[in-house]
């Protein structure tokens, strides 16, 4: 009986670091993305692009950034 009760715990422990692994690849997935359309950004800025649709992208994408570390009040904050 103790012997099952130690399987069960384990399996419950795999189950959790399984669902947090999986939210830790697909935040790192979501910043991945947004870095590389945040390049995409920095790059059409310093090749000239001074339009105002590039400048709310950029800050869109700078606030989710900010939402993954933890401060998902800068989203409320960039929006135009």
């Amino acid at each position: 009986m103790l012997v099952s009760l130690q399987r069960e715990d384990n399996i419950m422990h795999d189950d959790q670091h399984a669902h947090w692994f999986g939210r830790q690849t697909e935040a790192a997935i979501e910043w991945r993305h947004i870095t590389r359309r945040l390049d995409t950004l920095y790059a059409a800025q310093f090749a000239g692009d001074t339009s105002v649709l590039t400048a709310q992208r950029i800050r869109q994408y700078e606030a989710l950034q900010m939402a993954l570390c933890g401060s998902p009040e800068a989203l409320a904050q960039a929006t135009p």
